[in-house]
């Protein structure tokens, strides 16, 4: 066999290779569908109110709202969010940022709460509050990302909103992505990775290598 034959062979056995490792790597975030408006959605202590659907099927799974004192994300139906619980005898509860990379999931630390807005007469978590000369809530100038669990035809899915805080109370939500898989956790901040990119990246400079290999060799 000359070595251009044998160089087609390898190739062959690498893309193989490769693809049966894409399809099984558990890293490759398959199920997961990320979303960016096409602008970002806007808050301010000006009084508004702003209905996410966070997967799109025509249905307000949680509403962002300004009164001027608070920045809140109120669930609907049956959605909730990672909060923290305010302590008594305030009521209502604070979103809590999570870093990029956190799992979000039915299982939560003791001291976090999945928050549902009918458990509670306050009905929203808050992101952020104006109060005196300060401000009460867990993202004073911080960039993270809000862990929410919503309803999806009778199945619960796990996601996240990226959520960028300027000051005071003013920021804006930039994109947001849920995993379709029921009751399956995600990371936070995870989005899909097209595994063909992926494997056409990682097939290039090796397939360039074999090749520079067969010039030597004829």
């Amino acid at each position: 066999m000359n070595s251009r034959g044998k160089v087609l062979i390898r190739a062959r056995g690498l893309i193989l290779a490769l693809g049966l490792l894409t399809a099984n790597e558990p890293g490759v975030a398959q199920g997961i569908l990320h979303f960016t408006p096409s602008t970002p959605i806007y808050y301010s202590p000006l009084p508004a109110a702003v209905d996410l659907d966070v997967n799109s099927d025509g249905t307000t799974d949680f509403t962002l709202t300004s009164d001027g004192v608070a920045v809140n994300l109120v669930p609907r139906g049956a959605s909730v969010i990672w909060a923290m619980l305010a302590t008594p005898p305030d009521l209502g509860s604070y979103v809590v940022p999570l870093a990029s990379g956190t799992s979000i999931s039915a299982s939560l630390d003791p001291q976090f709460t999945w928050y549902r807005a009918n458990a509670d007469p306050v009905g929203a978590s808050t992101i952020i509050a104006t109060v005196n000369l300060g401000s009460v809530g867990l993202w004073a100038h911080v960039e993270a990302y809000a862990g929410v669990d919503f309803s999806a035809d009778g199945q619960r899915h796990f996601g996240w909103l990226h959520i960028h805080n300027y000051g005071i109370n003013a920021g804006e939500i930039l994109d947001w992505a849920y995993e379709t898989a029921p009751d399956t956790a995600i990371l936070a901040g995870a989005v899909p990775e097209p595994a063909a990119i992926i494997l056409f990246g990682l097939m290039v400079p090796v397939l360039w290598c074999l090749f520079r290999k067969r010039r030597r060799e004829t």
